[in-house]
């Protein structure tokens, strides 16, 4: 998750240019706002009508959870995930929100941040808004998660207008953004008001973000039968709760060697996070994964009702303060994206109702 890589940068300068205790730890204050919000079906079967013609899981397959004929469970696992990926992709309505976070580590200090994003997908018009906060920091003094908090702090949302064919880009860091992490719906809020504003073409849009196939991708990793881990019994796990209809898949990409790496996260994903790292170009020590596993729950009507992935780096890093230091970085994160396919909670009506959250901001 390239949202963590900042820390390791900025936090290592403060802990340079401070004297700090090693394993200190201070945890954030945020407010937190506790009013209940329905969520209405989120993580719910939805069974009404679509306007899209939805993928559907193959009884030739799976069926009732039980492998069909000569299936194998890799079969399987690249079945559901395709459905899953399908529907997401192609609903004409769905939303979904994520919430999560992780750690980066470099020597004695580090950070954790946790976020709170949103989707709304509404008549293939697209609202995303991510929303990212230092949660602690670890080997610095007690006030620095302050000072750490104001530097990386950061929030974006997203507007794809499909008459026009274009993504509006707002983004803001720092103490402008004043992020805070909430208990419900949309678990972030922030300040954009003195946030930038881009204007890009899809074809610009997948370039700099290191889009695979669509805005609503699960995942830019490559997901086939070469980058699937499959060599142990418990590689491939495909569980069936049947009172609910739900599937769970877990499973995890190869990455032991650099050309499976190459191959699983060579295209997208390892570029995403290496730009963002500024290790890109290295001849040594460029970031690398070198876990990325996944749990997708399917219902057996072939939609989705959430995806998490739980992913590890690490990479050499270079931090210039007064002199370049080589420093090792460390990362583990994980996030859950939990969906909806009723048309009761997609529409832009119900997000300004939820969240007081409207598309006058592109206007300016």
């Amino acid at each position: 998750m390239k949202k963590i890589i900042k820390i390791l940068t900025v936090v290592t300068i403060i802990a340079v240019l401070s004297t700090f205790v090693v394993g200190c730890k201070k945890q954030t204050d945020d407010d937190v706002n506790r009013d209940e919000m329905a969520l209405g079906n989120y993580g719910q079967k939805y069974v009404g009508a679509l306007g899209f013609t939805k993928t559907n899981i193959d009884s030739a397959i799976i069926c009732n959870g039980a492998l069909v004929g000569t299936t194998t469970e890799l079969e399987a696992a690249l079945h559901l995930y395709s459905v899953a990926q399908a529907n997401v992709m192609d609903a004409d309505k769905v939303s979904s929100f994520s919430y999560g976070g992780g750690t980066a580590t470099t020597g004695p200090v580090g950070g954790g941040l946790s976020f709170g994003d949103i989707m709304v997908k509404d008549n293939n018009d697209v609202y995303i808004q991510n929303v990212a906060r230092i949660s602690s920091v670890e080997g610095l003094p007690d006030t620095a998660i302050g000072i750490v908090q104001n530097m990386l702090d950061q929030s974006t949302r997203k507007f794809y207008d499909s008459s026009e064919d274009t993504y509006y880009v707002q983004k803001i860091e720092g103490s402008d953004a004043t992020c805070r992490m909430i208990e419900d719906y949309p678990f972030g809020s922030s300040s954009f008001e003195n946030g930038t504003l881009e204007t890009l073409t899809w074809e610009r849009y997948k370039e700099v973000e290191y889009v695979r196939n669509s805005i609503n991708d699960l995942t830019n990793t490559l997901i086939s039968e070469d980058t699937i881990k499959n060599t142990e019994d418990d590689d491939i796990v495909i569980d069936y709760d049947s009172e609910t209809g739900l599937y769970t898949l877990s499973f995890g990409l190869k990455l032991a060697t650099q050309e499976e790496k190459d191959l699983a996260t060579g295209e997208y994903a390892r570029p995403d996070m290496q730009e963002a790292s500024g290790t890109a170009g290295q001849e040594e020590g460029a970031l690398e994964y070198n876990k990325y596993d996944m749990v997708i729950e399917i219902y057996d009507n072939g939609l989705p009702k959430s995806f998490t992935a739980s992913e590890s780096w690490d990479a050499t890093l270079y931090v210039k303060v007064v002199f370049t230091m080589e420093l090792a970085g460390y990362s583990l994160s994980s996030n859950t994206t939990v969906y909806s396919f009723d048309p009761e909670d997609t529409g832009f009506a119900k997000l300004e109702e939820l969240a007081g959250i409207t598309m006058d901001w592109i206007e300016g």
